[in-house]
């Protein structure tokens, strides 16, 4: 990619921390150019949140967390296709690792959003809570303006019977939802 921001998970969530990462060639344009980019703010520079950063990059290095996220991550989505993907309203199961996209539709043959004002990921999100799982809802996966999704993204200490209880209570959430929505 040519940008990524990447923010509150570089510490764990303790303290504040941001960065911006560019490739070259959008770094050439500044260079060359003799452009800046001035860009501060009051955390800048914070040892403290500097030294956390640091130390949760030692967590994810000496406990293999990265590793691990790559290999549960195919059981996450194996796991994910075998009991979501035969319903109805589930268009698509995407993502990598543990962050998943599960999109909704309201025509699974045409891969057809519902209308925004149905709020259908809010009401995706509520059944999913009710039934004891947690999701993000998210529009504008189809063209940046329509299309519904529930992502999905467990803790990098996720287990395999804790991801099969998961997505049987989703598995569930969905078919309630299918009997509201479609």
């Amino acid at each position: 990619p040519d940008i990524i921001t990447s923010a509150k998970g570089m510490t764990g969530g303790y303290t504040p921390m941001a960065v911006v990462i560019i490739d070259d060639k959008i770094g050439k344009v500044f260079s060359e150019t003799g452009a800046s980019f001035v860009h501060g703010f009051t955390m800048e520079g914070n040892p403290v949140s500097a030294a956390t950063c640091l130390a949760v990059i030692d967590v994810l290095e000496k406990e293999g967390l990265v590793e691990r996220c790559a290999r549960l991550g195919e059981y996450f989505f194996r796991k994910g296709r075998e009991k979501l993907a035969h319903h109805p309203a589930v268009g698509d199961i995407r993502g990598k690792g543990l962050l998943m996209g599960i999109e909704l539709v309201q025509d699974k043959e045409r891969r057809e959003p519902f209308d925004l004002k149905r709020r259908a990921a809010n009401g995706l999100q509520h059944i999913a809570m009710e039934h004891g799982v947690m999701g993000y809802p998210t529009i504008g996966i189809k063209n940046g303006v329509s299309g519904d999704a529930l992502l999905v993204s467990p803790p990098f200490i996720i287990t395999e019977p804790v991801i099969d209880e998961a997505f049987d209570l989703l598995d569930a959430a969905i078919t309630e939802f299918e009997k509201e929505f479609l």
